[in-house]
């Protein structure tokens, strides 16, 4: 009779203990998508290492898709943003020891849409990625990497990533967009303007992320002006 009861009060307990086991493991899993986007870039630039770059980030966390405040573009979602991995725990006096992956960036029109704050043209139907860095005085540095005919796997900075200093309402979230410091206003969405139907695409919006304490935006400085 006791082995009886003994026996039964085991088996509710096992019935227990198995679903918090699995909830444990699946938290767990999910968590481990929440990590910096460090990844190996590969020598050589083809359909076939893009799909690899592209495979390899997908084992990070993804962020909503943002789309750029295009002047002339054919339409408002033209070139889409969105985060990869961590971004909110970059300092931009203390950037990331490798170089980290923070969004991936496409131009699904078919024309060249040039990004005016740092000078570069996304070309048609060609994704990039925005990656974070730092220098050797440890100060953090960004830029883009093409994933068409002008990869390469050791880019050149193209400028500071600068702290917009928002206090004392920090942001709290991974994320990267097309904002400059004062667009803070979070997850808001922004209307498309037109130019002439003979105007070049273009966009005025810095690049920038969610970072620590606050966010950071992206400069053509490799010295802050005085």
């Amino acid at each position: 009779m006791h082995r009886h009861r003994l026996t039964h009060r085991i088996a509710h307990l096992s019935a227990a203990v198995i679903p918090l086991i699995y909830s444990g493991c699946s938290t767990n899993k999910f968590a481990t998508n929440k990590r910096p986007a460090e990844i190996i870039l590969p020598h050589d630039g083809n359909p076939q290492t893009f799909k690899d770059i592209e495979r390899a980030l997908a084992e990070y966390d993804w962020g909503p898709t943002h789309y750029a405040e295009c002047f002339g573009c054919q339409t408002n979602r033209d070139v889409s943003i969105r985060y990869t991995g961590l971004t909110k725990d970059i300092k931009a006096d203390d950037g990331p020891v490798k170089l980290r992956i923070v969004a991936l960036i496409e131009n699904t029109s078919s024309q060249g849409v040039e990004h005016r704050p740092s000078g570069v043209t996304f070309k048609p139907t060609t994704k990039y990625l925005m990656w974070v860095n730092r220098r050797n005085d440890k100060k953090a540095v960004w830029g883009f990497i093409e994933l068409g005919t002008d990869y390469t796997p050791t880019p050149q900075a193209i400028g500071l990533l600068i702290d917009c200093h928002h206090r004392p309402k920090p942001n709290a979230t991974d994320d990267a967009d097309f904002k400059n410091c004062s667009d803070y206003a979070f997850f808001r969405g922004t209307e498309a303007a037109y130019g002439a139907s003979n105007t070049a695409a273009y966009i005025l919006k810095t690049g920038w992320i969610g970072c620590d304490p606050d966010c950071c935006t992206g400069t053509k400085y490799t010295t802050l002006p005085q």
